[in-house]
C-alpha cells in the first residue's frame, strides 16, 4: 500500500468518526430534536453516507468498511453517559427541545381526560 492508500483510509475514517460522534450527541428521540438539530443531522448524515458510497464506487472496499465502523464507533462513544453529559454541559446546542405539558399528556394517553 502506498501513502495515498493510507490517506484514503485514514482521512475519511476520521471524518466519519466525527460524523458518528456528532450524531450520537443529538437527542435519540426524533420529537426532542430542535429544527436546527434536525436540519444539521440530515446534512451530517448525508456527508457520512455520501462518503461511504463514493468510496464504494471508487473500489476502496477497505476504506468504506473502515468508514462504516468508525461511524458506528463514534456513535457508541458519544452515547456513553459521562461523555454525553460532559458534552451537553459544554455545548448547549445539543440539549433536547423542552417538551410542553400538552405533549406529555398525549404521550401518556391523557389528552381527553382532565385531572381534578
Amino acid at each position: 500500500m502506498t501513502t495515498i492508500d493510507y490517506a484514503i483510509i485514514i482521512i475519511p475514517g476520521a471524518i466519519t468518526l466525527l460524523v458518528g460522534f456528532f450524531l450520537g450527541l443529538l437527542p435519540l428521540q426524533n420529537d426532542q430534536l430542535t429544527s436546527s438539530q434536525k436540519s444539521w443531522s440530515q446534512v451530517v448524515s448525508l456527508i457520512g453516507i455520501g462518503l461511504v458510497v463514493i468510496l464504494i464506487f471508487l473500489g476502496k472496499n477497505t476504506a468504506s468498511w473502515i468508514c462504516i465502523g468508525t461511524m458506528v464507533l463514534g456513535l457508541l462513544i458519544a452515547i456513553l453517559p459521562p461523555i454525553k453529559r460532559a458534552m451537553l454541559t459544554r455545548f448547549s446546542w445539543f440539549h433536547p427541545q423542552p417538551t410542553s405539558n400538552k405533549s406529555r399528556n398525549m404521550e401518556k394517553g391523557n389528552n381527553n381526560r382532565q385531572d381534578k
